[in-house]
C-alpha cells in the first residue's frame, strides 16, 4: 500500500505535526480535518510521498506555501 507523510504546521502555537504512514487519500481535506481533527482555518498541510525523507525541525514558513 503506497503512503504518504503528512506535516502540518499550526498557526496558533507555530508547531509543526509529522503524521507519517497515512494511506493515499482522495481528498487530504477532508482526512485531515474529520479524520486527524485539525481545523482546517487555523493550519496549513503538505503532504510528501511517504518514501520520502522528512527531517524534523528543517521547514520554514516558505515550505507551506
Amino acid at each position: 500500500m503506497k503512503t504518504v507523510t503528512i506535516i502540518i504546521l499550526n498557526y496558533s502555537s507555530a508547531e509543526v505535526d509529522i503524521i507519517h504512514s497515512v494511506p493515499v487519500q482522495n481528498d487530504y481535506d477532508v482526512y485531515v480535518s474529520c479524520t486527524l481533527n485539525y481545523d482546517l482555518d487555523n493550519i496549513h498541510y503538505m503532504v510528501v510521498a511517504g518514501d520520502k525523507e522528512v527531517v524534523p525541525n528543517h521547514f520554514t514558513p516558505e515550505d507551506f506555501c
